[in-house]
């Protein structure tokens, strides 16, 4: 029998004949079970990922509507420009559900979401004896990362081509509206893989109470407790000595 993985997020997987691989990440659509098997993700998405889901989607709705309401001079420029925008985004967000398991249908399989450490696989690899490091970052809650930057993605790719259609045949096209986007997409990209656990949003609210207690000085010291952890987990996680012990 195949001992159990070290780390909270190492699994095996078996390959048709039933053999186990040696420990590692799971594939994506996967996720470890208690006894460190990778296991298919099946499970429907609860109220909150679709709320967070839904949540993700207005942010570029926002964005456009706002820059397009700064770009746009005329009310019909406005509203052609609106309408594209709304077009783009509804498609996209289509396409990437189609794209997601199970693939083709509007159905949503996920792994859930267990503990905030799910989203930040990455700082969760293993040690087993402090000698190597055993790397099994994955995405735990698949599909809420893979699925926003898919449909970030799509959008991006879709307003270039939608808006040269504005430009060609009704000749509605405004440089910084489309430019605006062109960036604004990528800083949605980065903070969506940096911060989709909301680790920054609690930095946020501890930096804003320190400000409001005017002890500037303390706002460097905000990010410590997590890098803290982080560091010291390895050496701390009683399951590390537990299956020492066995």
């Amino acid at each position: 029998m195949s001992e159990i993985c070290p780390g909270r997020y190492c699994g095996r997987t078996e390959d048709v004949n039933g053999i186990s691989s040696s420990c590692g990440p799971c594939p994506i659509g996967y996720r470890v079970n208690e006894q460190r098997e990778c296991v298919r993700c099946v499970r429907d998405p609860s109220h909150y990922d679709l709320l967070y889901l839904g949540f993700m989607f207005m942010l570029p709705f926002i964005m456009h509507f706002y820059v397009i309401n700064r770009c746009c001079d005329s009310l019909k420029d406005q509203i052609t420009t609106y309408s594209s925008a709304v077009v783009e985004l509804v498609l996209s967000a289509l396409i990437s559900v189609l794209l997601m398991d199970p693939v083709g249908t509007f159905h949503l399989h996920t792994c859930g979401v267990e503990h905030f450490s799910d989203w930040y696989t990455l700082f969760y690899n293993p040690s087993p004896n402090y000698v190597s490091k055993l790397h099994c970052t994955q995405e735990a809650v698949y599909p809420l990362q893979t699925m926003v930057l898919v449909f970030y993605f799509i959008s991006l790719l879709q307003m270039i081509v939608f808006r040269l259609i504005l430009k060609t045949f009704f000749w509605v096209y405004k440089d910084r509206a489309l430019y605006s986007a062109m960036y604004f997409f990528p800083i949605l990209m980065f903070g969506h893989s940096v911060a989709c656990g909301i680790l920054c949003g609690h930095w946020f609210f501890l930096a804003y109470g320190i400000i409001s207690l005017r002890h500037t000085f303390f706002l460097f010291l905000v990010p410590i407790p997590f890098f803290f952890y982080n560091l010291t987990l390895p050496y701390t996680d009683p399951s590390e000595f537990q299956e020492n012990e066995e």
